[in-house]
């Protein structure tokens, strides 16, 4: 198991926070991202927009959900306030208990070279567990990392904003920052199914080689 939990904790870059809309936020999302190529014709903030075409899907459609966008929003927001604490912890039923995380396009399961539905797969990749695993290896990488989620919006099941990555690299103890784009799923209940980031392979590359130090 701590060769899986190794293979899956190498790179993750969360993000989340608010701005309210007053419009619904969730509802029933869409199937996934795995067949989004970051980088594919043009910039990451084109391969976002792709993204969230893929999750709206054909119709735009959704079923009502139970939460606006300012609830669900808020709620980020302590997510993001408890991850600048240095905490593990997770807003109440917040995370999706088979929560899949992706960067740039690859889901941290599929890393894994087994089956998703394999049990301990699902453990160490996703969920609450997968998301305090990566966020350990994270803290190792920058010390004490900080994320803030600017001109972030919530609609018809989908949450889209800016983030930004800063802390002390852990091999040169420098001031480091970067910025990526996050795309979530929200499902009716308010949980959320997926999280992917998309940042630049030099700033991925840079974080490896603190972790690796």
């Amino acid at each position: 198991m701590i060769g899986v939990a190794a293979a899956i904790a190498r790179q993750f870059y969360p993000g989340a926070v608010p701005e309210d809309r007053g419009e619904r936020a969730t509802e029933e999302p869409p199937d996934d991202l795995s067949a989004i190529a970051v980088g594919e014709g043009g910039s990451r903030a084109a391969t976002t927009g792709r993204i969230a075409a893929a999750l709206r899907g054909a119709d735009g459609g959704y079923t009502a959900g139970v939460l606006t966008s300012g609830e669900f929003v808020a709620r980020v927001a302590e997510w993001v306030a408890t991850f600048n604490r240095g905490s593990l912890d997770l807003p109440d039923g917040l995370l999706h208990k088979d929560a899949i995380f992706r960067l740039n396009g690859t889901a941290y399961d599929e890393m894994l070279g087994r089956p998703s539905t394999d049990p301990l797969v699902r453990l160490v990749a996703r969920g609450p567990g997968g998301y305090r695993l990566l966020c350990k290896a994270l803290q190792y990488t920058l010390g004490a990392p900080e994320i803030a989620l600017r001109n972030f919006e919530a609609r018809h099941g989908l949450a889209t904003g800016h983030v930004d990555v800063s802390g002390r690299l852990r091999d040169t103890d420098e001031a480091w920052v970067t910025n990526a784009d996050v795309v979530m799923t929200i499902d009716i209940d308010g949980h959320v199914t997926e999280l992917a980031v998309q940042m630049d392979d030099a700033a991925i590359a840079r974080l490896g080689t603190a972790r690796r130090a």
